[in-house]
């Protein structure tokens, strides 16, 4: 019996006809035009973390008043979304500081509320004073010990 011949497919390259042609002769205007893009967007994000953080304060109030189950989960998302933004665009010190709000409010009792306000004012201040890299000691230190903090109250409450 013989053997049918082979046949070799190639299947088209999509990817290469969305940039318009080959890949290794990138086109430097588009790269220019993306990277013009990103820095417009920077500067967005300095007013929407600016008005994050404002907004965390304003929930963190209410929490204050109202204690109950609707207005932590009101904390908790506007602290996960901070930190969301703060990772998109590399503020790494308030994504740690956010990370550790989210973590203390994921303990089953009410967390201290000292140690929330500790967070809350130092992520405005962080933002405020665009403190955001970990190559700034003291600020580093801070969102370090509100993470020890944080560990400690797990630890004491661990989470369901």
């Amino acid at each position: 019996m013989a053997k049918p011949p082979l046949e070799i497919f190639t299947p088209p390259n999509i990817l290469k006809a969305k940039l318009g042609g080959t890949i290794v002769g990138l086109d430097m205007a588009a790269i220019a035009r993306g990277e013009a893009a990103i820095e417009e967007l920077s500067i967005e994000f300095i007013d929407w973390m600016r008005t994050g953080a404002e907004d965390l304060a304003q929930i963190r109030a209410s929490f204050g008043e109202t204690p109950d189950a609707g207005a932590r989960q009101k904390l908790y998302c506007a602290s996960q979304n901070l930190k969301t933004q703060a990772l998109t665009l590399g503020s790494k010190l308030v994504a740690r500081a956010a990370t550790s709000l989210c973590e203390l409010l994921e303990v089953p009792i009410s967390p201290p509320p000292s140690l929330l306000d500790a967070h809350v004012d130092a992520i405005r201040a962080l933002v405020r004073e665009d403190r955001t890299h970990e190559d700034e000691a003291t600020a580093s230190r801070l969102v370090k010990e509100l993470e020890q903090r944080t560990a400690e109250v797990r630890r004491e409450q661990p989470i369901a």
